[in-house]
Formats: structure tokens, sequence, C-alpha cells
């Protein structure tokens, strides 16, 4: 009943991906500076917010794209993903499959996504996610009230968080880390696996390209 949650900005752009476990590329003698393979270049920005208990098990992934749509008008592809590398490409199942579902206390939790203009939280889109869980009766609260820890963001100052939290009918015990130390209380922005999670994304765009042809 102990849960974190942090935001790690993403994007499609491969320019700045560098090189994966020190990896070395071929290149003409009189290249010189940071090169990588050739990538896409188009500035794509989505975040991704892991909501983790304090047991360690992922509870659910939240994906906010970079829009100005409501979530509900945008494609549903952007929602579904079109993973080129299916096997079977009849297989709707196999071919657009969705963001992570994660599986806590027995409850499946599909992945939830929000658009903003940046595709930075918001206070719409951080109650929105507690609604989800709720919705779901993820947290049992005839044995306690969930506890979430946040950094201190704006979104969480604003009323209709504060509205939403203080409802007796769903309840959330909030806390506030302290600042310019989320390495040391936010396990999701550890440096190991902010690392690794950029790594695997790194990875997962290359085998995504070279799936293309």
């Amino acid at each position: 009943f102990v849960v974190f949650v942090d935001e790690t900005g993403a994007n499609t752009n491969q320019l700045k991906d560098g090189r994966v476990g020190g990896e070395q590329f071929i290149l003409p003698r009189e290249e010189s500076g940071q090169c990588a393979p050739i990538g896409a270049t188009t500035d794509l920005h989505f975040t991704v917010l892991p909501f983790m208990s304090g047991t360690g098990e992922a509870i659910m992934c939240a994906l906010i794209f970079k829009s100005e749509l409501d979530i509900s008008k945008i494609p549903v592809s952007w929602k579904t993903g079109i993973d080129i590398t299916a096997s079977n490409v009849y297989d709707m199942k196999q071919v657009m499959k969705g963001g992570p579902t994660c599986t806590y206390r027995g409850k499946t939790i599909p992945c939830f996504y929000g658009a903003s203009p940046n595709a930075s939280i918001t206070a719409d889109l951080l109650v929105s996610m507690l609604k989800f869980l709720d919705m779901l009766n993820v947290f049992d609260r005839s044995i306690c009230h969930p506890f979430l820890l946040l950094d201190g963001h704006h979104s969480r100052m604003s009323l209709q968080f504060l509205r939403y939290i203080n409802d007796d009918s769903h309840r959330w015990f909030c806390c506030f880390g302290v600042p310019y130390a989320t390495h040391l209380w936010q396990p999701n922005d550890a440096e190991g696996l902010n690392g690794k999670f950029k790594l695997e994304l790194t990875r997962a765009k290359r085998k995504y390209l070279l799936a293309r042809g």
C-alpha cells in the first residue's frame, strides 16, 4: 500500500541515444564528434510514469503523449502501437499490443494513457491516474488507505488533486519527498533504474528501425 511514482521524459528521436554498453562504431577517419547508427531524427516526445509498490512490484504504467487534443480524440494506434516485428501480421493481438500491462495483488492493470501539450504531467492527468486505480479497486481500503510518495511538482498543489485525495470515499495519504534528493527516496529515479530504462528504450528503437528494413 506504499506507492512510488516518478515521471521520465522520452523521445522517439535517436540522435542523442548514444552508445549502449560502450559499443564502438566504425566511421570514416575524418569524421569526429559523437556518432551513432542512422535512425529517426523526428522529435516525438512522451512521458512514462511507472507506479511501483514498496515491495518493488510494478503497479501500473502510465504514458503521456504530446498532443493538444484530448486522449479520447487522438488516433487509437497511438495507444495500441503497431509492432512491425510481429511474426503474424494478421493477429491483431500481436500487432497492436498496447502499452505494458501490470499484475498486482491479483488485479490486471492495463496501461494508462493521457495527453498534454508538452507531454508533461498535469493535475487533471494525475487525478485521472488515481481514479483509474480506484476504479479497478487495486487497494482494499478496508485494510488501509494507500500511501503515495510524490515530488513537489506544481500539479500536486492543485485544488482538484487535493479534493480528490481527501475525499473519504477514495482517500489517499500523500507526502512530498525532500527536494533535490530524489535519488535517495524515489526508487524510480535511481541512476540504475533510470539508466536501464534509457538503455532498453534505445535498444527497442534500434530493433524497430532494423525491422523496417
